[in-house]
């Protein structure tokens, strides 16, 4: 056996005794492991240049244990040099705002178009005269388009392709710019938004209607605030969970009874709204205010003049991630003439100047278990605080069965008690809805 062989066994010994200690817990550097791995290539070219792999045993032995622990080596600096490697960062969320609800958004997203939408269709029936038909409808049908120029930038376009007397025209239901001067991706700040977007007043108009476990909204908000938009530019101040809010806004909203196929801004009457939201725990809420006049407005022969037209909100939800229920509430007060009432009858006289009404309701929502809810809901509107017989109250009943996280089922019944019906001769119906939503 040669001399440079024996030379090798006392080497390799101490090599496997470093590598033991590193394999035993031993704390050892990158910098070690690259000059022991040095070593121990070394020594492999040194057995294989001494021409004693042929005759001998021991070295082939010596041969295997050295590449052995070689292997070894090479496995210990992979694992040492990937603990050392940052882990991707997830890409950062924020948010924009669509009257009083975020839009949630993905760092992803800059410089993309991302689009999002839901369809409804629903089965109605009622007892109601003079009501909707007993059918099959569409009831929405939404295609929202986002752009996210950059990370202070966004811009939106909603589509609503059931709209018209048969649900089949299309119309724009957001348009709207949002500038953001410190970034949708900072906790808060100060944003701009100009165009066409949601009535910020309460919760309930901004409210998506996807989320919403109540096919429809109150009857106030569909008597004053008809397809939930308005026009104007907002200025908020805070985050998703407190803020402010104000800016000019048009008096009446795009689908207002008044407002169809009139043009926009009747008499350039323009007022001011504003409000604020707030978090604390489990509860959640806000005020608002809507200051402006209504344009008079011409049908046929009538004309019915320029009247006063402010709103005041307050609304409170208790919301707790560990409890099975979520209770909201909403309140509201104002003045205005009825877009809903004398546009259909004019001869409703005492309306065509204005009244001052209020509304409100409760909802309560409970998870049965999951993707199970059932809804309770009531609301009240008086329609003239100081007549008689002119309001209508709503005792709501529902079950909702979420399929999974694109498909939901509803249905629902309404009491319906309506004092300006007594010239029909019928004050009280009932009406139920079964709907299917597709959420995409």
């Amino acid at each position: 056996m040669s001399k440079h062989f024996l030379s090798l066994v006392p080497a390799a010994l101490l090599l496997s005794i470093g590598v033991a200690h590193a394999q035993a817990g031993k704390e050892v550097s990158v910098p070690d492991l690259r000059k022991r791995a040095e070593v121990v290539s070394g020594q492999i070219g040194d057995l294989l240049k001494s021409g004693v792999l042929d005759g001998s045993d021991e070295a082939i032995e010596l041969l295997k244990k050295l590449t052995q622990e070689l292997a070894e080596i090479r496995a210990s600096l992979k694992r040492l040099e990937e603990s050392k490697v940052p882990p991707t960062a997830a890409p950062k969320t924020g948010y924009a705002l669509n009257g009083t609800f975020p839009i949630t958004l993905n760092e992803s997203y800059i410089g993309k178009t991302f689009f999002s939408g839901f369809q409804q269709y629903q089965y109605t029936n009622t007892d109601q005269l003079n009501g909707p038909n007993d059918a099959f409808r569409s009831r929405r049908v939404r295609w929202n388009f986002n752009h996210l120029a950059n990370e202070k930038t966004l811009g939106r376009v909603s589509l609503e392709m059931g709209s018209g007397i048969n649900q089949t025209t299309a119309q724009v239901r957001d348009a709207l710019i949002q500038y953001r001067p410190n970034g949708f991706f900072t906790p808060n700040g100060v944003s701009f938004t100009f165009g066409q977007q949601n009535a910020p007043l309460g919760y309930e108009i901004s409210y998506p209607s996807p989320t919403r476990l109540w096919p429809e909204r109150s009857q106030y908000e569909q008597a004053f605030f008809g397809g939930e938009r308005g026009r104007g530019l907002l200025v908020h101040s805070g985050d998703t969970k407190n803020f402010v809010y104000a800016g000019p806004w048009n008096a009446l909203n795009v689908n207002d009874f008044e407002q169809v196929n009139n043009p926009a801004g009747g008499d350039s009457e323009v007022g001011i709204v504003g409000g604020a939201r707030f978090t604390n725990g489990h509860w959640s809420g806000g005020v608002s205010a809507l200051f402006t006049n209504r344009p008079e407005f011409t049908t046929g022969s009538v004309t019915l003049p320029n009247v006063k037209r402010e709103f005041q909100y307050v609304d409170l939800t208790y919301s707790d991630p560990k409890s099975r229920f979520v209770v909201r509430t909403e309140a509201m007060t104002g003045t205005d003439r009825n877009p809903v009432v004398t546009a259909n009858s004019i001869n409703h006289a005492r309306f065509a100047a204005g009244t001052r009404f209020t509304g409100y309701h409760g909802s309560f929502d409970l998870n049965l278990r999951k993707g199970h809810y059932a809804v309770l809901r009531y609301e009240m509107f008086d329609r003239d605080r100081a007549g008689v017989a002119d309001a209508i109250s709503l005792w709501g009943l529902g079950w909702v069965l979420d399929v999974n996280p694109n498909l939901r089922y509803s249905i629902t019944h309404e009491w319906v008690a309506d004092g300006l019906r007594q010239t029909l001769g019928q004050t009280q119906y009932g009406l139920s809805t079964f709907r299917a939503q597709y959420r995409f």
